[in-house]
């Protein structure tokens, strides 16, 4: 009895610290892949002199910031007009710009889905610009081919009135034209992409995710943020509320954003 009681008490302790070892683990792995894709992304840049955009079809800005890089994850045959594009980030890290191997630098290892929370049943896919029978339950990077999301920020007009989510209409801000040179926020400040569940969820609070139609998945700890910066610096940030912070800022140029919640233009009404 004491042997079992002396078992059982090491197991306690053994568990949650294997558990917490793992999940540090996870994040330093989430974190280089950032890393990696990061410096690809400033190849691109200077090769190419714009963001990478998804593509300057219609409806482009759908899925701009999953589509910017990734895997084609569709099963052989398939013809969806969104996934099967080529992917311009993926040649600047020695993959096809269609890959079908299953990349594990875009692969977050703690993704496990995207979700909306104010509608849990609803699966997101769809709304993302992915025509796909994809189960809710499934991963970002099974799903879309990337558990990393771009700012969509990067394809909208600083300063617009109306977000790139009404391209092509009255007051539209998408464009494939801004890069680098058109940042004027710090460098080290200024995020280029992250994970896919933290990129929109970040900046609403709690309350508001109740309601609100945004992507969530913070897969590393509560408000806990995995962000690549232009400096080609990667960090986690605590993500409370907002798109311009003393640590961060999703805006091209901060200035021309004067309403606290101009960022909730970028993507839907």
């Amino acid at each position: 009895m004491v042997v079992i009681a002396i078992i059982g008490v090491l197991m306690g302790i053994i568990v949650p610290v294997a558990a917490k070892a793992k999940s540090s683990a996870q994040a330093v792995t989430s974190l280089s892949n950032l890393r990696q894709l990061s410096l690809g992304f400033t190849m691109y840049t200077d090769a190419e002199r714009n963001f990478p955009s998804a593509d300057r079809l219609p409806d482009a800005y759908r899925r701009a910031r999953w589509s910017f890089g990734g895997v084609n994850t569709l099963p052989s045959g398939s013809t969806d007009p969104v996934a099967s594009l080529p992917r311009p980030l993926n040649t600047y890290l020695d993959l096809e710009a269609n890959t079908a191997a299953l990349s594990e630098v875009y692969q977050s290892p703690a993704d496990d889905g995207l979700y909306y929370l104010a509608i849990p049943e609803e699966p997101v896919w769809e709304r993302l610009g992915l025509e796909t029978d994809a189960n809710i339950a499934e991963t970002s990077f099974l799903a879309l081919g990337t558990s990393y999301f771009a700012n969509e920020w990067m394809w909208c007009q600083p300063g617009a009135a109306i977000g790139y989510h009404n391209e092509g209409g009255p007051g539209s801000a998408y464009t494939t034209r801004l890069g680098p040179r058109n940042v004027t926020a710090d460098p080290w400040r200024f995020v280029i992409m992250g994970g896919a569940g933290q990129m929109e969820a970040g900046r609403y609070s709690d309350a508001e995710l109740q309601t609100a139609l945004a992507v969530e998945g913070f897969w590393y700890g509560p408000r806990l943020g995995h962000l690549a910066f232009l400096d080609g610096s990667v960090r986690s940030e605590r993500m409370e509320q907002g798109a311009d912070t003393g640590q961060y800022t999703f805006y091209v140029d901060p200035r021309k954003h004067k309403s606290p919640d101009a960022w909730r233009r970028a993507y839907g009404p």
